[in-house]
């Protein structure tokens, strides 16, 4: 309002709007046994979940003609995800050569749903924008999404002196997604597409 120039800049609809609602909330704990050896956790939740109906433009001439598009949710988008990280970490010594060990082990999960529609509004210029009605919802995808992941890890930061030292580690990762899908293209299309690797990494 303060710098309204009296034309509209922005290309969406009036009735365009994306609602979101997010929580997130995480903990954690440091215990020590002694100076040297400790035990470090934390545990991070997050729960999200969007509503949205907008409108956007696409093939965009030169003369600023283009077809105003719309992305419209036939129910809320949602997104959970949760993880969990422990390690213990100390130090000890070798003869004189001192070692500062950390091993430890991660565990995440992530899981989404959402579906889109994709209605043409109508055509519009940028030049002259009209204020076009909501499309009704046209086909509808949806789209389910999982992912698993867990890694374990040891590193060890080996100190000849104040001035050297080297660091060795490895680290395992398992990862697991699966992505199940149900396209309307006419006729209902479902599939579902699976994703697993394992690795040492050094």
């Amino acid at each position: 309002n303060v710098l309204d120039t009296g034309v509209k800049t922005n290309l969406m609809q009036d009735w365009a709007h994306s609602d979101q609602e997010v929580l997130d909330a995480s903990t954690g704990f440091e215990l020590k046994f002694n100076d040297q050896w400790k035990l470090m956790s934390s545990f991070n939740y997050q729960d999200s979940e969007r509503f949205a109906e907008v409108s956007y433009p696409y093939g965009v001439m030169e003369n600023g003609d283009f077809t105003d598009g719309a992305l419209l949710n036939d129910r809320p988008s949602t997104w959970e995800s949760w993880g969990v990280h422990t390690h213990i970490e100390g130090e000890f010594e070798t003869g004189f050569i001192t070692h500062q060990l950390v091993v430890g082990g991660q565990y995440r999960t992530y899981d989404s749903y959402t579906d889109r529609s994709f209605p043409d509004v109508g055509p519009n210029n940028a030049h002259n924008l009209q204020d076009l009605p909501k499309p009704a919802l046209g086909r509808i995808d949806r789209f389910d999404y999982n992912y698993e992941e867990i890694g374990f890890f040891l590193t060890d930061t080996i100190k000849f002196n104040d001035q050297w030292s080297v660091l060795l580690g490895a680290r395992y990762g398992d990862i697991e997604s699966r992505s199940d899908y149900a396209l309307q293209r006419g006729t209902l299309i479902t599939g579902s597409e699976n994703y697993s690797q394992d690795a040492w990494t050094p």
